[in-house]
């Protein structure tokens, strides 16, 4: 047996021995898989979902138009110097498009949103009509976890 070898032939055997079973599934021309179960656990799916869950909206998509109500809740205060103003400007969803004060964005077919403004940021995503996500900017650092229900 090769040297590079034997200390996996040791590894798998204790494997063995604690009740795990193993699968060799060589494939023509590529390196061979180990499959590896404890006992008690159930073989894992080879088939990925069509769509994976992350990208799809939940409930109804895109959401509503109209005016949307936005909590802001400040996540670091710079020392009070960054405040809570940004619940005062209207955010307002039409068809996939978005605005929120100087804020222009276009909600993805994942829900996702992301939009720009001078240096400030905000990125998130929609689940239906809700919209859950972060609001940062660079000077004074100042970051705020949003929340955008319809009025």
């Amino acid at each position: 047996m090769p040297a590079t070898i034997r200390p996996l032939a040791g590894l798998f055997a204790l494997l063995a021995l604690a009740g795990c079973t193993m699968d060799v599934q060589p494939a023509t021309g590529q390196p061979s898989t180990v499959v590896m179960r404890m006992p008690g656990t159930i073989e894992p799916s080879t088939r990925a979902p069509a769509i994976p869950l992350a990208s799809q909206p939940a409930g109804e998509f895109p959401p509503p138009s109209g005016r949307y109500r936005v909590t802001a809740t400040p996540l670091n205060s710079k020392g009070g110097r960054c405040g809570n103003t940004l619940d005062r400007n209207p955010w307002t969803v039409d068809g996939m498009n978005v605005r929120f004060g100087a804020f222009r964005g276009t909600i993805q077919p994942n829900g996702a949103l992301r939009m720009q403004a001078n240096k400030d940021f905000i990125q998130g995503r929609f689940f239906g009509a809700h919209f859950t996500g972060r609001f940062w900017r660079p000077s004074p650092l100042c970051s705020y976890a949003l929340s955008v229900e319809p009025e």
